[in-house]
């Protein structure tokens, strides 16, 4: 997403705060809202936080369209889980690191 002043949706700043990343389909118009987390033991407020900005673009930007959010996070909780059910759409992923070293000589 680019809005009209050329900010970028990466870090995406609101007067409600900073969205991690936001995306606009080119042709369907419909948004994204990720929310990014790195702590392997992430709360489950994190649902509060992105519901907030779900309803920030859904008011200020989507004009209709359709807009749905990501909660991205190392590990899940059950609650964390049981409280993104209860957001129509939203969904939750996790994601593993794997780093590998290598000696430079």
């Amino acid at each position: 997403y680019e809005d009209e002043d050329g900010n970028s949706g990466e870090l995406y700043t609101t007067p409600i705060g900073e969205i991690d990343l936001l995306y606009q389909h080119p042709e369907t118009k419909e948004f994204v809202v990720v929310e990014l987390k790195r702590t392997q033991d992430t709360s489950d407020k994190v649902v509060g936080q992105i519901a907030r900005y779900i309803g920030w673009v859904n008011s200020e930007l989507a004009g209709g369209t359709q807009v749905h959010g990501l909660i991205v996070t190392q590990t899940a909780s059950q609650r964390l889980k049981y409280a993104v059910q209860a957001l129509a759409d939203c969904d939750l992923a996790t994601y593993k690191l794997d780093f590998e070293f290598e000696t430079i000589e």
